[in-house]
């Protein structure tokens, strides 16, 4: 009788040895003797290296997610410092407006000049323009808001020279040293 027993329990880890890995064999359930079938078949390594090979998926997975966001938060950075550049430019320009429009109203007080009046009536909207880039640089297009910042220089440095040319001639615009600007403004 022992040996009949004996004979079984070899037979069935005989037959456990024998065959491939069953990653369906759950140890938790086949007791005793389908834990050791499954240690003795392989099925145990084979549902550990598949759960290693998992977690390192989700490692690599974890590194490219981490490399997304370093690269993220450097472009970020870099807007930011692009954007901080743009509002002082945008800040001086406005400035730099601004002085420009006080002159062309003394300039339109001593002379009375229809240049001077045309001339103030065109940096008065040029400090519009240029107040409301400031309100725009706060975000947005980076580029489509250095364009508008060089068109409004392209203006500025006009009218500074229809200035220059106006206060020249003393207001008048008589002396005609080479262009007052005016038509050299976009509109």
């Amino acid at each position: 009788m022992y040996r009949q027993i004996t004979l079984a329990l070899v037979a069935t880890l005989a037959v456990g040895c024998s065959t491939s890995p069953d990653r369906a064999n759950d140890p938790r359930g086949g007791g005793f003797f389908g834990g050791l079938v499954g240690v003795t078949r392989g099925d145990y390594t084979a549902r550990k290296q598949e759960r290693e090979d998992a977690l390192s998926s989700i490692h690599q997975a974890n590194q490219g997610v981490a490399q997304d966001n370093l690269t993220l938060e450097q472009t970020r950075q870099t807007q930011q410092e692009e954007v901080g550049q743009l509002k002082r430019q945008v800040t001086k320009l406005n400035s730099n407006v601004r002085s420009l429009s006080v002159q062309v109203a003394n300039l339109q007080q001593r002379s009375g000049s229809a240049e001077a009046a045309q001339l103030q009536r065109r940096v008065g909207t040029l400090d519009r323009k240029s107040a409301a880039l400031k309100g725009k640089a706060v975000g947005g297009d980076t580029a489509a808001l250095t364009r508008q910042k060089a068109q409004l220089e392209q203006e500025y440095a006009a009218s500074l020279q229809t200035y220059m040319a106006l206060s020249d001639a003393g207001g008048t615009g008589e002396s005609k040293p080479a262009s007052t600007g005016l038509r050299d403004m976009p509109k």
